[in-house]
């Protein structure tokens, strides 16, 4: 923590009796930075987002935003920005009416609220579009209307739960950009909850991995891909095949044996012995088949353009890796070798419990 955190999350606990919750999860942004929440169901994503927002009180830890701890002030006392799954909007009111309902507390004549809401259509792009229904808008129009009613109080930090998931898949892309063009336009801190990893990348800053309540790896979408700290955000982030296998110092090089079969690599002296393994598509080439080369057969093929994804069954195993490679390079049914490229393997010290 430092002088230029904004918004900290300081070892934030929460137990419910049926187990899921959160523990000790302690993470800091800047002003203006947009964080994603992401993680499979159960992970804790969810229970940070609520205790963010005052909905839950956390049962260790405490929230601080601009210097203030505001871990025990209610909802509304945070003056949080918020926007839910289902949007919420009142398909009575007008445009205009929806975003203005959430001034009402500020006591604002009306002069000056029809100017913030004016104001605040026009930075998310639906300026003159106070008058028109609900029921007349997009879906990525509704959307900006739910960004624009929690930007409209002018809220210190912007939380939003699963915001694109009421999307029709071709409008998600497009309005992922908006949004994120939008709330770096305005600069809010945001945190969003997502279990979308394309939306993960295209929306935030850095990404909190989160699984069983834990914060398993803090980090940018380059970082998380290429650098995973723990099998679990290996497997999480991209795609990966995880196994367990075994490694041998022999003298400048480390030999990587998994299911009997054994390949060189480079490795430090401290990893020898069990290690799990994450292997990503473009940690193999295909190669012709040779000693100390991992072998198998092409079992599946999917075709991407310019690229392939190969799904190879090691000789002598249950095991199939992806690898990446041109779409003429093999064919179904080849027994190929693969060969270590040098990136996109990753070792971590023993092999898997239970």
């Amino acid at each position: 923590m430092n002088q230029s955190d904004y918004l900290i999350l300081d070892g934030l606990g929460k137990r419910f009796d049926g187990g899921a919750g959160v523990r000790d999860v302690s993470i800091s942004l800047a002003r203006g930075e947009i964080l994603a929440l992401l993680g499979p169901s159960g992970s804790g994503k969810t229970t940070t987002l609520r205790l963010l927002a005052g909905f839950e009180q956390p049962d260790a830890g405490k929230i601080v935003v601009d210097g203030t701890d505001v871990t025990a002030l209610a909802p509304v006392a945070r003056r949080f920005g918020m926007v839910f799954q289902h949007y919420a909007l009142f398909p009575h009111l007008t445009v205009a009416q929806n975003v203005g309902f959430g001034l009402e507390g500020l006591k604002l004549d009306a002069a000056a609220l029809a100017d913030r809401v004016e104001r605040v259509l026009g930075a998310v792009d639906l300026a003159g579009f106070g008058a028109r229904s609900i029921a007349s808008l997009s879906g990525g129009q509704q959307q900006r209307v739910a960004v624009a009613r929690a930007l409209a109080p002018e809220p210190p930090v912007l939380l939003l739960d699963e915001p694109l998931s009421n999307l029709d898949p071709s409008l998600r892309e497009r309005t992922r950009r908006e949004l994120r063009e939008l709330i770096q336009r305005i600069g809010i801190t945001t945190v969003l909850v997502t279990h979308e990893q394309e939306e993960a990348f295209d929306l935030a800053d850095r990404i909190a991995v989160l699984n069983g309540g834990r914060l398993e790896q803090l980090g940018t979408p380059e970082q998380l891909y290429r650098a995973p700290v723990t099998p679990f955000v290996a497997g999480f982030i991209g795609r990966a095949t995880l196994a367990d296998g075994h490694v041998a110092v022999e003298g400048q090089r480390g030999l990587l044996t998994v299911a009997g079969q054994r390949t060189p690599i480079p490795v430090s002296p401290s990893m020898a012995g069990a290690v799990r393994i994450a292997v990503r598509p473009e940690a193999f080439r295909l190669a012709a088949v040779g000693a100390e080369r991992w072998s198998g057969r092409i079992v599946a093929r999917r075709y991407l353009g310019n690229t392939a994804l190969f799904r190879v069954g090691l000789d002598g195993s249950g095991l199939e890796l992806e690898v990446e490679g041109g779409p003429d390079e093999a064919k179904i049914g080849d027994q190929v070798g693969l060969e270590p490229t040098g990136k996109g393997l990753y070792l971590y010290p023993g092999a898997a419990q239970g």
